[in-house]
């Protein structure tokens, strides 16, 4: 889980970096799910709704004031929250129906705002932590085993550890998806 929830956050960085979009696997999205961004998403679409919400109700306020309303602001608060709705709407019904998505470039900033990507982030921090800490255990046992083999004597022992722990060392990198 580990490797691929590693994987998926370097591909998302990558397609940020490069401002495109990418396709994300039905597996990738259940990593998604997993890693919280999902649930930052879901937030924010909430946030979203309910500045939905204020807005209209505060311009029915304002429609009995005499003032000149700013429709160019309520134009760029009813873009965003649409974008956020929309990619929260087609990013659940592709779980659900356990299809692969396609993200644009703009769906991949929306991620960014909403803080969806810094669950993300957080999640593959977590697990690369995990992972260096699994891989120094593996090494402080090897090392006890080798002082143990080298105060007896065994020489050969000492030789098979160290082949055996070059062998299982070395983590595979996982094969990006095309």
């Amino acid at each position: 889980m580990s490797a691929e929830l590693l994987e998926m956050d370097r591909q998302i960085t990558r397609a940020l970096e490069l401002g495109k979009g990418t396709k994300i696997a039905i597996a990738s999205l259940d990593i998604l799910v997993s890693s919280g961004v999902v649930d930052a998403l879901k937030a924010a679409a909430a946030k979203a709704l309910t500045a939905r919400a204020q807005e209209r109700q505060d311009s029915r306020a304002r429609a009995n004031e005499t003032e000149p309303v700013d429709t160019a602001a309520q134009a760029i608060v009813a873009r965003c929250a649409g974008l956020i709705i929309d990619l929260d709407r087609r990013l659940t019904r592709k779980i659900e129906r356990g299809k692969a998505m396609i993200l644009s470039d703009e769906d991949m900033d929306i991620l960014v705002i909403t803080g969806a990507v810094s669950a993300l982030k957080s999640a593959s921090a977590n697990a690369l932590g995990a992972l260096a800490e699994s891989r120094q255990q593996a090494r402080n046992c090897y090392r006890d085993e080798l002082v143990d083999a080298r105060a007896r004597g065994q020489h050969e022992a000492v030789r098979q550890l160290h082949a055996l722990f070059v062998e299982t060392s070395r983590v595979p990198r996982p094969k990006l998806d095309d």
